[in-house]
């Protein structure tokens, strides 16, 4: 049996103490994380003697080894399975260990002809705790920092302004954590440094590291489960009886779980995938896991997992990377570099990306220039892949086959095996599928030898030139290939929609968050983009076109937004109206806290100072002033605060009056709730009066106001039960009102699915617009046109252009 008590060592005290310090706990968060009083804590931290086992969870949470802590001879005294548990930890570590550096230690970088030390090139990056795309001053203040017409980074606040933590540190406070960030964001090295960190004993040195690629994990032969694929692991690294190994260890919380890529799982597995992954962290909960995932693709709850997200690289961090990166080539190139960097604000924007990031120091070596478009970006680089670099690996230049293929052709080939390969979801992909589509291609080369045979001999050829010399198809595993990174196979796949008109095939994908960038990039390679952002409006407009009730509810927001004059285009207000006829909460329709496509924010600026509406457009004067006089030469703009605070006082009202006198709600709501619904209902009776509407409807509205017991004249129960009689009849009377002279009030009956299908609906205008301020061409009435019929209903469209016609 383990000895009942432990206790700390003066050093220990000072490793616990200096522990802490570094990784920001309190004693409160350490007790709460080990299950045990904040007084345990203190006494361990004043040397005085703890129970055993809460002693050794203590270790395990702070990720310290006992032997660190414990007072010398007691951790030899404890229970014999203790000891073995450390040794068998010791053990398995120092067997995975070279496996691990070798496979995680390394980078690859693009098409380098040899790979580099990871930390040689890494560059820490910063953890924002809060999702920023949720925040909802986030796209003000993104509104406020970026330029116009750069949106790359549009739903993401400045980071400037925001708290950043650093990874590791992120990863210490938390046990279980998702890390969601954009395409290129550095998830997957981060977690590579996460590996080789913990294996050098440099982070969490009392545990092991497992890293499982989930795109791999989720098509190994016979779909193991994922304790099975991770013994799988140990086993080829020699770890005997590595099932029980890893089960003990999982259970003994001494391992760090590193999942990779989830979403690069195709969608037929990713359900698979994510229970696996929820019932072996709920099984083997006490150890620490990090999951990665990119964030416009983040469609999946794991209810333990604390969700962060990986941020930009700040201005500290893309002078650290240009210096590494720099220094192992060409070392004078970083100032000029920066230099210029600094010149051109929209690029500094793309370079805290670190994959962009990267791109630009491969242009920079051969041509000292950037480009200005996240399309021509890349093409940039891939001339630096395909052709500069091209000649710098001789041999293969002898193969005829091979010679045959320009750096054109291999762009062609390469966007027809992406497309494909895309379409049907396979982000990896067979040989023989890759084989395939060469051979396809290298048929209908002149001189091209047809012979069954020989096509396969030269495909493979070509697979392994492209493979060597490029880097662009690199092999995953034996006989399993992808593109180098997931950006080149979406510009492949975008080229080939460009190449090949492929316009209705991809606009039928727009409700699809993983087609969103090949969108994007089509539409800025295209010389002018008009057919195809067409194409992307007509699938969008007829998302709905055989839903009867979403027809008319867009019927009534486009009635609405005509009879009601505001200083914000037309379409604006459509989404405000739709906004407040409905709440969306899981999808605010401009943008404001956006959960869904997230990384696509919704742009304001085709609608001047929409945001504004949203800032109750000065309305704050009717909170402290009796009789205000309107901030505006005009009264426009309050229509709209009008409306959304008597469409939300008549919700509210409904809310308290089916309210329990006795429920357990009831303070908070005599707190908040009611207090607010009388004050919002006194500020939309003013302003009633100032906008010189109707004078029955502010004769209505305050007879109805009448009606209420005064709070401060009458006692709470009195109160309380005059809303329990008459609360909801007084609300359907407010509904009877502001029906009948604002238009508003209706009780929309969706169901589930209904609104399932007006989110889809929303994000994809969201996405249109995003589209329209994309750095693409498009003919000023083309844009005019679609701008001026969003979120009709398809009638009025219909309506429109028979009137165009004629």
């Amino acid at each position: 049996m383990a000895r009942r008590s432990l206790k700390a060592s003066t050093e220990g005290t000072t490793t616990l103490k200096a522990t802490l310090k570094r990784k920001k706990w309190s004693q409160t968060f350490l007790a709460g994380a080990a299950g045990c009083s904040r007084q345990t804590v203190w006494s361990l931290l004043h040397g005085n003697p703890i129970d055993a086992e809460v002693f050794l969870e203590i270790c395990t949470q702070i990720g310290l080894s006992e032997h660190e802590i414990a007072e010398a001879g007691q951790a030899e005294e404890k229970a014999g399975i203790v000891l073995e548990i450390d040794e068998l930890v010791r053990q398995v570590r120092a067997q995975i260990k070279p496996w691990i550096q070798e496979r995680y230690g390394f980078m690859n970088v693009l098409s380098m002809t040899r790979p580099i030390g990871l930390g040689d090139i890494y560059t820490d990056v910063n953890i924002l705790e809060n999702i920023t795309g949720r925040k909802r001053l986030a796209l003000k203040e993104l509104e406020e920092n970026c330029l116009v017409e750069d949106f790359d980074r549009f739903g993401f606040s400045d980071l400037r302004k925001v708290e950043r933590v650093p990874g590791l540190n992120a990863v210490d406070r938390c046990r279980k954590m998702v890390v969601l960030g954009k395409p290129g964001a550095g998830k997957t090295t981060f977690l590579k440094r996460i590996a080789t960190q913990c294996n050098l004993g440099s982070f969490h040195a009392g545990l092991v590291p497992i890293f499982v690629s989930l795109k791999q994990f989720s098509e190994t032969k016979g779909y193991p489960a994922l304790l099975d694929y991770i013994a799988n692991q140990w086993a080829e690294c020699n770890v005997k009886d590595s099932e029980a190994k890893a089960e003990t260890l999982l259970y003994e919380g001494r391992v760090l779980v590193l999942l990779d890529g989830l979403d690069e799982v195709i969608k037929e597995d990713s359900p698979r995938v994510i229970e696996d992954i929820r019932q072996f962290s709920e099984r083997f909960y006490k150890n620490l896991y990090v999951l990665t995932c990119r964030i416009a693709t983040h469609e999946f709850k794991l209810e333990q997992f604390t969700e962060v997200e990986i941020a930009d690289f700040d201005d500290q961090q893309i002078a650290v990377f240009v210096t590494k990166w720099f220094e192992l080539k060409n070392p004078e190139r970083t100032e000029s570099f920066l230099r210029k960097l600094k010149e051109s604000p929209r690029i500094q924007e793309l370079a805290t990306n670190p994959l962009l990031l990267t791109l630009l120091c491969l242009g920079f070596e051969e041509s000292a220039y950037f480009s200005d478009s996240r399309a021509a970006l890349y093409k940039e680089s891939l001339n630096v892949l395909l052709k500069s670099w091209d000649t710098k690996k001789p041999g293969i230049e002898d193969e005829q086959v091979y010679r045959q293929l320009t750096p054109d052709r291999k762009e062609d080939l390469l966007s027809q095996l992406a497309y494909q390969t895309f379409e049907q979801g396979q982000y990896f992909f067979g040989e023989d599928i890759a084989k395939q589509h060469i051979s396809q291609y290298i048929a209908n080369l002149p001189s091209a030898d047809t012979d069954t045979k020989q096509l396969d001999m030269d495909s493979e050829a070509v697979l392994k030139s492209i493979e060597g010399r490029h880097g662009l198809l690199i092999a995953r595993s034996q006989g399993i290939y992808s593109f180098s990174h997931l950006t080149f196979h979406e510009y492949f796949a975008a080229r080939e929609v460009k190449e090949k008109f492929l316009f209705q095939q991809v606009a039928n994908h727009i409700t699809e968050y993983r087609w969103r960038e090949v969108i994007l990039l089509t539409i800025g390679m295209l010389p002018n983009a008009d057919d195809f952002i067409c194409q992307l409006k007509q699938t969008t407009d007829t998302l709905l076109k055989h839903e009867r009730e979403l027809q008319t509810f867009l019927a009534w927001a486009s009635n609405k937004t005509q009879n009601v004059e505001a200083s914000y285009k037309q379409p604006a207000i459509r989404a405000y109206y739709l906004w407040i006829g409905y709440d969306f909460n899981d999808f605010p329709i401009l943008g404001i806290d956006s959960t869904l496509d997230s990384d696509r924010g919704f742009p304001l600026n085709i609608f001047p100072d929409v945001s504004d509406s949203f800032q109750w457009s000065g309305i704050y004067d009717f909170w402290h002033e009796p009789d205000p006089t309107p901030i505006y030469n005009c009264n426009l703009d309050y229509n709209l605060d009008l409306d959304e605070l008597l469409n939300r006082v008549m919700w509210n009202a409904f809310d308290f009056a089916n309210i329990d006198s006795h429920g357990s709600l009831q303070n908070s709501l005599n707190d908040y709730l009611l207090p607010n619904l009388i004050r919002e209902f006194n500020i939309a009776i003013n302003l009633a009066r100032k906008l010189n509407l109707p004078t029955t409807l502010h004769q209505k509205l305050l007879t109805l106001k009448n009606e209420i017991p005064n709070l401060d004249h009458t006692t709470q129960n009195i109160f309380e039960q005059w809303w329990v009689s008459h609360g909801q009849n007084w609300a359907e009377r407010l509904r009877e009102i502001i029906i009948q002279y604002r238009n508003i009030g209706y009780d929309w009956h969706f169901t589930p699915d209904q609104l399932k299908k007006m989110e889809l609906y929303l994000s994809a205008n969201r996405f249109l617009i995003y589209c329209l301020n994309s750095d693409c061409v498009i003919t000023r009435s083309v844009r005019e046109e679609i701008e001026n019929t969003l979120l009709l209903p398809i009638a009025e469209i219909e309506i429109r252009k028979s009137e165009k016609k004629e």
